[in-house]
């Protein structure tokens, strides 16, 4: 059945409708003309509140308050992309050293209090850095897993080529990666697929 879906008409249908109707659909969320829960996996046309079977009750957000609600101290720019308004910054070579230092129960306790680490949020970088890196894999290699891990270490948002126009890169941003679309210098650690490219990603050359 698969192939047959593939093959003649339908094989154009299977390749132009995730073209066409997925930035449509993108559009709307962005406009907030859609709601969605916190980890932005069901939508909505209106503003509801679902209740769970453990009793919990479930509130839908439009994009603008939902990323609000993740994000304090940040707003979006024109393009839907991210960038810090009143949260802490992390200067890099500060950070690093600190990673690096022998633990000290009060120096740690300290950086904890005052959110240097990151625990509350993953936060952009201070101006000035020099060197970036760039983490390339393949689609669907596990890479948001792994970007999700290296933001709970190190405290430093990861960075993304990917263009806010497609639902999986919004939904990416909406579920808590604040670096989607930023690969300038508040990232350090930047997700590629290149040379494998695809219609979601934007020019890299770090």
């Amino acid at each position: 059945m698969r192939e047959r879906w593939r093959t003649k008409s339908n094989g154009i249908l299977l390749n132009i409708v995730p073209i066409v109707f997925d930035p449509l659909f993108s559009r709307l969320f962005k406009a907030d003309e859609l709601f969605a829960n916190p980890d932005g996996t069901e939508f909505s046309v209106k503003k509801i509140f679902v209740q769970k079977g453990d009793g919990t009750t479930v509130e839908f957000f439009n994009y603008t308050e939902g990323l609000r609600k993740k994000f304090p101290g940040y707003e979006l720019d024109k393009n839907n992309v991210i960038y810090n308004v009143s949260d802490k910054e992390i200067n890099l070579d500060d950070h690093w050293k600190l990673l690096l230092t022998d633990f000290n129960e009060k120096l740690y306790n300290e950086k904890i209090a005052d959110d240097s680490f990151g625990r509350t949020q993953a936060k952009f970088l201070s101006k000035g850095l020099s060197d970036a890196i760039s983490y390339t894999s393949y689609p669907r290699s596990g890479n948001t897993m792994l970007r999700k891990y290296l933001e709970n270490i190190t405290g430093i948002a990861t960075g993304s080529d990917q263009i806010m126009k497609f639902t999986l890169n919004v939904s990416l941003q909406y579920q808590g990666f604040k670096g989607e679309s930023v690969v300038q210098d508040r990232t350090w650690i930047n997700k590629t697929h290149y040379p494998w490219r695809t219609v979601l990603d934007i020019p890299y050359s770090s």
